[in-house]
């Protein structure tokens, strides 16, 4: 397991991220997805993160925009502390 940094590092963020309608990002949190896709893994590589994923059940794609932000870190080569849920 990766280490843990200390809740008052620069590098350590917890998301809480919404789903709107079936598995979307919220609108307001496109600029931030965007911006992670487009910044690549050079300053996301030291980013630890956990993340809370909101969502409805009655959808498919429950907690898709918490899965959308989560594969976006990933492949910018965040680390994620815990699994998201």
């Amino acid at each position: 397991a990766p280490p843990i940094a200390t809740p008052a590092s620069p590098h350590t963020a917890l998301l809480i991220v919404s789903t709107t309608g079936d598995g979307d990002v919220p609108e307001s949190a496109l600029p931030f997805l965007k911006a992670i896709r487009k910044a690549g893994p050079t300053p996301s590589k030291n980013l630890t993160y956990a993340m809370l994923c909101l969502g409805d059940t009655n959808y498919n794609h429950f907690c898709g925009g918490g899965a959308r932000v989560d594969k976006a870190l990933q492949k910018a080569g965040a680390t994620r502390v815990f699994d998201y849920g």
